[in-house]
């Protein structure tokens, strides 16, 4: 799996994107879609360019790790829980391991309005009573095996999306409708 570290690079120099493409002539929507990764593809001039500008070497661009990782997250509201699938690709081999996140609803207390609530959402493991996990002390070795092998760019963008998945689930429901939400935490394991 390959994720670009531009976001970071231009942080770390507090350069702008608008300053970037000022300076290198390389535009403002290449270089939002290099940091975004929805880009098809990248020139190697334009590789070469930020590489000379920025002074670094192409592999610092990009981070990099020997397997592909997706998430599935099935909400749960009246349950006050959801469940994490991530299927991950490692040589070939595609392996679903489990994971889950309890989610507690809190009241907003310092808003007047009735109806702003906070999500505060726990990551775990699953312990030795789930059912439907034929290999529970597998699945979770491996779980924190890759989460320990992971770049913090990739933690961050995992724990970003299980929280705005579950966070969209909330306010979908038409039961919440009414209801503002603020990710008041988001912890991981």
């Amino acid at each position: 799996m390959l994720k670009s570290n531009l976001r970071i690079l231009l942080a770390e120099r507090k350069l702008s994107k608008t300053k970037v493409s000022g300076d290198t002539g390389i535009s403002r929507t290449t270089l939002t879609a290099l940091e975004k990764e929805n880009s098809v593809g990248i020139q190697f001039s334009t590789i070469n360019t930020l590489c000379m500008y920025l002074g670094i070497k192409p592999g610092d661009l990009f981070i990099y790790i020997p397997y592909n990782i997706k998430l599935k997250i099935s909400t749960y509201e009246e349950e006050g829980r959801a469940e994490i699938e991530m299927e991950v690709e490692e040589n070939n081999n595609k392996t679903t391991l489990r994971f889950g996140s309890k989610i507690i609803l809190e009241k907003n207390e310092e808003y007047e309005s009735e109806n702003q609530y906070n999500l505060d959402i726990r990551t775990f493991l699953y312990s030795e009573s789930t059912s439907g996990i034929r290999n529970i002390e597998e699945n979770n070795r491996r779980v924190r095996q890759i989460y320990r092998e992971l770049p913090t760019p990739f933690i961050v963008d995992m724990t970003n999306q299980i929280c705005r998945d579950i966070e969209h689930a909330y306010e979908s429901n038409l039961l919440y409708s009414e209801y503002e939400f603020y990710l008041y935490h988001c912890y991981e394991f």
